[in-house]
């Protein structure tokens, strides 16, 4: 219960911090305005400070993730994240004016719905020693996400769709970002260790590696908040990838582990839920490309 409920609250932050970012990045096009001498767009003015705490959150929320890697199963606490797509998208919806359709509450509610499943299914099972972690499998797996993620991202970019762009970059995001959590819980408790910080050099290897992975997912969501992708487009594929991908981790990485009932229904539901919330999207694109 403390995995989850460290899981629910990081969600919440986060998906808050994240929207205030997208809100306040192009405050700084006025910079940019005034040194190129055109100073005629002023819209933006003074949005620049939500834009930095929004980064100033995402950043000490590692603290979360820190104190759930010693609590329980990493797949259980990144599995809540889907709940924080409800205050995201009252956010995205009244402060930044986002549209919202009633397809969009339906998608959401879904997802909330299989964070619920999740939830169930770290009730009724063991916690993951996670000191059983196959350091060469974990290693195969960050090398191919470290190779195929630019070909996805610039994929996404050269599509010309916002929409393409925002599922590209927000899916790859959300992968590089659900490595966080896993790789600080493997550094944590590398060879055994009951502390919350590593007590073996190549634990904390790894746990600096989090770190790594953290502000990359970081700033591959800037680059793409900079070419305009809307957040309500972007932050429920990133959604969709933190909850998901770790478990199909867990899979590779970890000796004889295979996600339960209710993790597989929760996978199944979450899934259900985004391809709801972007159905319309899905559809509009499938024209345009025809």
């Amino acid at each position: 219960m403390i995995v989850l409920c460290l899981g629910i609250i990081y969600s919440c932050i986060i998906h808050i911090a994240r929207s205030m970012q997208r809100f306040g990045i192009h405050s700084f096009d006025n910079i940019r305005d005034r040194i190129s001498g055109n100073s005629s767009r002023n819209e933006n003015q003074g949005k620049h400070f939500i834009y930095l705490l929004g980064l100033i959150i995402t950043n000490l929320c590692f603290i979360f993730v820190i104190l759930a890697g010693k609590f329980g199963s990493t797949s259980f606490f990144t599995a809540m994240y889907g709940v924080g797509m409800l205050p995201m998208l009252l956010f995205t919806r009244y402060v930044m004016k986002e549209k919202a359709t009633l397809q969009n509450w339906l998608g959401v509610l879904i997802i909330i719905i299989g964070c619920f499943f999740m939830g169930i299914a770290a009730q009724n099972t063991d916690s993951i020693n996670m000191s059983l972690v196959n350091l060469r499998f974990l290693v195969l797996v960050l090398i191919v996400i470290a190779g195929i993620s630019h070909f996805i991202i610039k994929w996404g970019k050269k599509s010309g769709h916002m929409f393409k762009d925002a599922m590209a970059a927000g899916f790859t995001a959300g992968v590089i970002a659900c490595l966080d959590p896993i790789l600080k819980s493997t550094g944590q408790n590398f060879s055994n260790n009951d502390s919350l910080l590593p007590a073996h050099p190549i634990g904390w290897l790894f746990f600096l590696l989090s770190f790594v992975a953290s502000t990359s997912s970081l700033l591959i969501s800037q680059y793409a908040y900079s070419r305009r992708v809307y957040a309500s487009q972007f932050l429920p594929h990133y959604s969709v990838a933190y909850v998901t991908m770790p478990v199909f981790i867990q899979m590779i990485i970890l000796p004889d582990y295979l996600p339960g009932k209710f993790e597989i229904i929760g996978i199944i539901t979450i899934i259900t839920g985004i391809i709801i919330f972007s159905e319309k999207e899905f559809r509009l694109l499938h024209k345009k490309l025809k």
